[in-house]
């Protein structure tokens, strides 16, 4: 059974609450404060 949705997946909104969006947020930041450094730039 092939269903036809009104809007191509891709676009298909997420919505997600503030206190998500914001811990999600954090988490980036501080993840990338770790793997930002030299040591991990592939320069061994």
């Amino acid at each position: 059974m092939q269903v036809k949705n009104p809007f191509r997946i891709a676009e298909t909104p997420v919505f997600v609450p503030a206190v998500l969006k914001n811990k999600l947020t954090d988490a980036c930041a501080r993840i990338i404060d770790v793997i930002k450094p030299t040591r991990f730039s592939g320069t061994y």
